[in-house]
């Protein structure tokens, strides 16, 4: 598979996902779907430009992996972040995941690595935790 059909497939799939989750979503209340409706249309109009690039260029024919190995690895982390993140709570597993993921992949600049996951971590914690007060996965260490 070349980037180029990658990219569309994705598009297709991101809007078929999308259609899928508003009829769930509108039938929450107002103010509980305004904020996933509003990702969702971002989402829905990144996936709109992201198909119509892809029906108007031609493409380059690049493989759409350049590692196929590196892929799986990236998958395989992904799921167990999943499979472990109830078991050790959103910051925990997180701060994991954004301290192990970049090294694996030959990004070793620690300087750079260890403010970008604090700062992402306290931006989550800011924007769910304290202004829309939505519980994440407990830590671990706190239950």
């Amino acid at each position: 598979m070349t980037r180029h059909q990658a990219e569309r497939t994705l598009a297709v799939v991101a809007l078929a996902a999308i259609a899928g989750l508003v009829p769930g979503l509108l039938a929450l209340p107002r103010e509980s779907a305004g904020f996933p409706l509003a990702i969702l249309a971002v989402m829905g109009a990144m996936a709109i430009v992201l198909l119509l690039r892809g029906l108007r260029e031609a493409g380059d024919g690049s493989p759409f992996f350049l590692s196929a190995p590196r892929f799986v690895l990236a998958a395989a982390i992904v799921l167990a972040y999943t499979a472990l993140l109830p078991r050790l709570g959103f910051f925990t597993a997180s701060a994991l995941l954004g301290l192990g993921f970049p090294p694996l992949f030959g990004y070793r600049n620690w300087r750079m690595i260890v403010p970008t996951v604090a700062i992402f971590l306290v931006l989550i914690w800011l924007v769910f935790v304290r202004l829309f007060q939505r519980p994440l996965p407990a830590e671990f260490f706190l239950g």
